[in-house]
């Protein structure tokens, strides 16, 4: 069966519904006049309203969902922005506290101070291992004052050294000698400065070093190592306000040392200078008393002479005061 639009002689058009090929081979011919036919253009209409619903409903529906999935997209971002953000906060308290206990380790030892704030380093940056060391004066050498315990177990010469000196440090030499932080996410590529590290050392996949600056002179450097993934800024700035509370307190330590040294050796001056002053006291009065005694003495002398020169010859009352004199 087929279904064909056929128009009437009003010039109305309407649907037929042919079954048989003979009414079939009735329209091949032109003006053709149909005398019994089924008329379908009610069912033909509502066939087509039918689809154009169903063609609306899809094209609503194929909105609705991308909408949904552009609602979807829009939320997992919010959930991940939000997880990112709580994340942030809590690595913010955890800074804050590792600051806290900072700033209570006053009393404590460089050596314990510095031995905290690698450990730390290394937790705050999520990595594996680190160092920390402090320059000398004139910033040629810089003295390795604590390890992560990490570095102990993985690297067989952690404890030998001790001292490095920068005209010979690799690429973490550049922190110094630029003054300023270092990031490299992939140690394995190519770079002038590296100079390898020595057999048993810990494998370096990437690392992060950052120097404190003090009177534009370098203090000290840490650098943390082998986080599953690369270092950024952020991690740059962690570190860079740890280093810095912890070289504030260490100042301020080393600063309070120096007065107590200065307190205990103006003391010492100041008990030396009452020494000398009573010596000097002992010496004087020493020295009054010898002279004062040696003129009574030549006093008491004469007057026993004049005595005994005068004899019978001097008055009583005069005898009398001599001798009391004497």
């Amino acid at each position: 069966s087929c279904t064909v639009q056929c128009k009437k002689k009003d010039g109305t058009l309407f649907y037929v519904q042919l079954e048989s090929k003979a009414e079939q081979a009735c329209l091949s011919g032109k003006n053709t006049m149909l005398t019994a036919v089924i008329d379908i253009t009610e069912r033909k209409q509502a066939q087509d309203a039918l689809k154009k619903l169903y063609d609306e409903l899809e094209c609503r529906v194929n909105e609705r969902t991308a909408d949904l999935q552009f609602t979807n997209e829009q939320l997992h971002i919010e959930i991940i922005e939000r997880r990112q953000a709580e994340e942030q906060v809590r690595f913010n308290e955890s800074r804050l506290e590792t600051l806290l206990k900072l700033g209570e380790m006053a009393e404590g030892t460089i050596k314990e101070i510095a031995d905290f704030v690698c450990e730390e380093l290394v937790r705050l940056t999520q990595s594996s291992i680190g160092f920390l060391g402090f320059m000398n004066d004139d910033e040629s050498v810089m003295i390795l004052h604590a390890y992560s315990k990490s570095v102990m177990e993985e690297c067989t010469v952690a404890d030998q050294l001790l001292h490095f000196p920068i005209n010979k440090a690799g690429i973490w030499g550049e922190v110094i000698r630029k003054k300023g932080p270092l990031i490299v996410n992939d140690y394995s590529l190519s770079n002038p400065y590296k100079k390898g590290y020595p057999k048993g050392h810990v494998r370096l996949l990437r690392f992060v070093a950052v120097p404190v600056i003090q009177s534009k002179r370098v203090v000290a450097v840490a650098t943390v190592g082998n986080k599953e993934t690369d270092y950024t800024a952020e991690d740059v700035r962690q570190m860079k306000l740890l280093m810095e509370g912890m070289n504030e307190i260490i100042v301020r330590k080393q600063t309070q040392d120096d007065l107590k040294q200065s307190e205990k050796e103006l003391q010492s001056l100041s008990a030396q200078l009452i020494d000398s002053q009573e010596s000097e006291r002992k010496r004087v009065a020493q020295e009054l008393h010898d002279s004062v005694g040696q003129t009574l003495s030549a006093l008491k002398f004469r007057v026993e002479n004049i005595l005994r020169q005068s004899g019978e010859n001097l008055d009583h009352e005069y005898h009398q005061s001599f001798i009391s004199l004497i």
